[in-house]
């Protein structure tokens, strides 16, 4: 099956209290995702520790899960890189966090031009480069968006050179 090629980018959040619009945000990482015809990479961004305020915050069932996001999400991460067989992982992970626990509707990149555009086929080392440079940015856009203050955090690249079908 053929992907359109892309490169999206996607924030990962928990929401505090679903029925109300301003109760606290806490943010936990960041994806990015290249599709290409001969290449698909995926990167997550998130933070190993939440402050005792943003803990706090958290649902008990989930607490203790969520202590720390990179490796509570690094499991779902490598759930999403093993089914998505050359489609969307970041769909994948999207559907499989649409509540508490929430992927944002993932977007476009801005940077995708550089990638998209190109005439011959990418290297591998330089996809991850801008999957780094992706996920970072969005990490960073997160951090602002929700006001938090974070030092301590992981990143995990995967790609794959694939055979064009």
């Amino acid at each position: 099956m053929r992907h359109e090629p892309s490169f999206r980018v996607a924030q990962i959040v928990y929401f505090s209290d679903l029925t109300r619009p301003d109760a606290r945000v806490v943010p936990l990482g960041s994806l990015a995702e290249i599709i290409l015809p001969h290449m698909h990479g995926l990167a997550l961004k998130a933070r190993t520790t939440l402050m005792p305020d943003e803990l706090r915050l958290v649902s008990p069932l989930v607490r203790d899960a969520l202590a720390n996001p990179f490796s509570f999400l690094r499991a779902d991460f490598e759930s999403a890189w093993e089914s998505a067989d050359g489609a969307s992982a970041l769909q994948f992970f999207a559907k499989r966090h649409a509540s508490s626990l929430s992927v944002l509707a993932p977007v476009e990149y801005h940077q995708r031009h550089w990638l998209l555009e190109r005439l011959l086929p990418v290297r591998e080392e330089a996809v991850e480069g801008q999957l780094s440079s992706a996920v970072d940015s969005e990490f960073g856009k997160l951090l602002t968006r929700f006001g938090a203050h974070v030092s301590a955090q992981r990143k995990r690249i995967e790609s794959e050179v694939r055979e064009a079908a």
